[in-house]
């Protein structure tokens, strides 16, 4: 046996996974540092826009994206809270420390709900807006079809929490238990399956505005989400990439089809003005020159 190659083969192979662990975690880092610097941009130009976002036919879609950006940031913060606190607080601390990792597991648990159920909007989005650009005749329909969609989304989120909930407790199961390989397979099949079509469902979606934007209609932001081979790894990295990449899309996506309006609020920026527009703050005794948003802006397509 070569000894100094299994030696050399061994550092190679520490020495990559550390390049990959240090390539994810600067990657990680700099989606979150982006999320950080959107999110009050974004709730600022949606509430500048919010009486005209009403008039359009997407407005339910916008909206709802809005909301789950409150709550995705919420979740967040509770993930980041439990994760540091688990790491200050003593051993003597053992209720509350397990208590904290159950918070975190359940915060990265409904984001990456959120996140699914975000593909499929997407997804439903594109299709939306491909049928109604080439079908006008049709958009009475897709409106009522996203509104159908919108008044039973608990029950669409609901589903995804069930399935992923049995997912995570499979995955338990299996480590304890030695399961038949063919179960196993089948199991894994059912959920890394559904995984896969979700993503792919999300990228076959962005292909939908390239007859778009071959008859010259301003194009929307492209999804590409790409999926590799469903190992634990490779899956678990998809799914925290889902978690940060799913927001940062979305409010990346809403301000570049506001970008005239956002070039105009930046023209004239002034802190105070921002602060009161993110903090809902009224100032009905004061004067200040006013900013003129467009209508010109193309409708909030994701």
């Amino acid at each position: 046996m070569n000894f100094t190659q299994f030696s050399t083969n061994s550092s190679f192979d520490i020495f990559f996974d550390n390049s990959v662990t240090m390539v994810s975690t600067a990657i990680e880092f700099g989606f979150q540092l982006l999320l950080l610097i959107s999110y009050p941009f974004y709730i600022y130009v949606h509430k500048i826009n919010y009486t005209r976002d009403q008039m359009t036919p997407l407005f339910p879609t916008t909206n709802h994206f809005y909301e789950v950006m409150r709550a995705v940031y919420g979740l967040f913060l509770c993930a980041y809270a439990s994760y540091g606190l688990s790491f200050l607080l003593t051993g003597d601390n053992f209720v509350l420390i397990w208590l904290l990792w159950v918070i975190l597991i359940v915060s990265v648990l409904l984001l990456y709900v959120i996140a699914e159920v975000c593909h499929l909007l997407v997804a439903f989005l594109a299709i939306q807006k491909l049928l109604i650009y080439f079908f006008p005749s049709i958009e009475k329909y897709s409106i009522f079809t996203q509104n159908s969609i919108y008044n039973n989304i608990r029950k669409v989120y609901l589903f995804f929490l069930m399935k992923d909930i049995v997912a995570s407790l499979w995955y338990v199961s299996c480590t304890f238990h030695d399961y038949n390989k063919s179960v196993k397979w089948r199991i894994n099949m059912i959920f890394g399956g559904a995984f896969i079509i979700l993503n792919t469902v999300l990228i076959i979606s962005s292909l939908l505005y390239v007859p778009i934007m071959l008859n010259g209609a301003i194009p929307s932001t492209m999804h590409l989400f790409l999926t590799d081979t469903p190992t634990w790894m490779v899956f678990l990295n998809t799914i925290f990439c889902d978690i940060f990449l799913v927001p940062l899309i979305i409010q990346i996506s809403y301000l570049g089809c506001n970008k005239r309006n956002v070039n105009t609020f930046m023209s004239s920026f002034t802190l105070t003005k921002f602060i009161h527009v993110l903090l809902d703050i009224k100032r009905d005794s004061e004067v200040h020159p006013s900013i003129h948003f467009t209508d010109s802006s193309s409708p909030a397509f994701v």
